[in-house]
């Protein structure tokens, strides 16, 4: 004699892979290529990093249109009056832009990606891009930290 034994299995609810963020963010202001451009690319993989650090959002705006600090200025006031607690500018025109206007701004906190600071709210970044990345990620986690 044979005994058969069935087992019906359920599975259980899936697990839940959705995270959750801080309302704090950080944002990214590249030229017309977006992320894809080679400044931008360490500062975004260094905000990817401390956003996994800290639960903070990243964002990014390239700046479309003339590759001009006129045109690109109505792009950065986007990102302040979106309540970024940090700017990164990476590119000749986004970080010649915040150059330009940090003084108008003087609460904003921005890094400047292959350029020089020019104002107290202004950090600097420069070096190799494993470098820049994880001067970024220190930078943009501290600031995010300070605004929750």
């Amino acid at each position: 004699m044979s005994i058969g034994l069935a087992v019906a299995w359920r599975p259980g609810p899936a697990p839940v892979r959705t995270r959750e963020y801080l309302a704090t963010k950080a944002c990214l202001l590249t030229g017309a290529q977006g992320i894809t451009d080679p400044a931008a690319i360490p500062a975004w993989s260094g905000m990817q990093q401390a956003s996994l650090r800290t639960r903070a959002k990243v964002q990014y705006l390239p700046v479309t249109g003339p590759a001009t600090v006129a045109n690109s200025t109505p792009f950065l006031n986007t990102l302040i009056a979106s309540g970024c607690a940090v700017i990164v500018a990476a590119g000749d025109i986004p970080a010649k832009t915040v150059s330009a206007q940090a003084s108008l701004h003087p609460s904003q906190a921005f890094v400047l990606i292959g350029s020089t600071a020019g104002h107290p709210n202004i950090t600097a970044v420069n070096g190799e891009d494993r470098d820049i990345s994880a001067r970024v990620e220190a930078l943009v986690s501290a600031e995010v930290s300070g605004k929750e």
